[in-house]
């Protein structure tokens, strides 16, 4: 098997948004002593791969171990068609994260091959985590609004953290979070860029990512703007944390159905009994405007 060359993608030609406007040079430093390279190499030399883990974006996913150290990995394999804008956007995000062991920090890129027409990517695999759906099936489908006004807060940092590096994820949903669960505090870190591509201030004509969480401009009108997209996302993420449920499940019901009313979609018995209070404040007026002007921005307060 030979390491993967970084090339422009194919996926870049649909927009202008979306192009890679910098190659990435073959050999980079990302995080303190990983080093990825362009050497051959044989992939079963480096890492041993084990149980199955699901099916996301980019393809199947295993866990597995790099052999070196016994550090715990998953690999996803994907068609090499998919590869270079889901790497090189992993690259950007992992590239001088100030702590990339704090909070809402991006899942890191360990390496990558091409084994003949497979892509396959290997990331690093955190101990005693799993995905947010996971963690709020474990809690009873729902969290408290401390709990997910907490984990709010991580993933709008690590948003931010992604923004900065110029990347856009576009696809901000409980799958694509994962929970740390080893310590008291549980720590977010955001996975999975196979909808991602380059963030910018300009107007995007393309989307890739989940329906039920695409923002009411795209549908009415084919466009929309990084940050008002991503703060409607957040919306919704919110909203799924304290009910267990997406507030819309069609593009209709995104366009022209009300804010769901907090007296009706969210019974006492479901949730704390201040969450009806805690989304109103956060929810519909600041993260669901129909208006993405009028929507708060990235930078998150009280």
């Amino acid at each position: 098997p030979e390491k993967l060359k970084l090339t422009t993608s194919p996926k870049s030609s649909l927009t202008p948004d979306c192009s890679m406007s910098t190659l990435f040079h073959s050999e980079k430093r990302i995080s303190n002593s990983i080093m990825v390279s362009v050497i051959s190499a044989d992939f079963e030399a480096l890492y041993k791969e084990l149980e199955r883990l699901g099916q996301g974006g980019f393809g199947s996913v295993f866990a597995g171990y790099r052999r070196e150290d016994r550090l715990p990995v998953r690999t996803l394999h994907g068609q090499l068609t998919d590869c270079p804008l889901e790497v090189s956007l992993m690259l950007r995000a992992a590239e001088d994260q100030p702590d990339p062991e704090g909070p809402g920090a991006v899942v890191l890129l360990l390496d990558w091959f091409q084994l003949d027409q497979e892509l396959l990517l290997v990331q690093e695999r955190p101990d005693a985590s799993v995905d947010l759906r996971a963690y709020m099936r474990s809690k009873g489908s729902t969290l408290q609004e401390q709990e997910a006004k907490m984990i709010l807060h991580q993933v709008v940092e690590g948003i931010q953290g992604l923004h900065s590096r110029s990347v856009l994820h576009r696809d901000i949903k409980p799958e694509n979070l994962l929970v740390e669960t080893g310590s008291d505090t549980p720590r977010v870190r955001i996975i999975d860029l196979g909808c991602g591509c380059l963030h910018n201030n300009e107007v995007y004509l393309e989307f890739d990512g989940t329906d039920s969480h695409i923002p009411p401009e795209w549908y009415a009108r084919g466009a929309y703007r990084a940050d008002p997209m991503t703060v409607w996302q957040l919306g919704v993420l919110l909203y799924e944390m304290l009910t267990g449920h997406v507030p819309f499940q069609t593009s209709t019901e995104i366009i022209w159905k009300k804010l769901p009313r907090i007296e009706s979609d969210i019974s006492p018995s479901e949730t704390h009994i201040h969450t009806r209070a805690f989304i109103h404040k956060h929810a519909p007026v600041k993260l669901w405007s129909c208006l993405p002007s009028t929507r708060m921005s990235l930078t998150y307060g009280d």
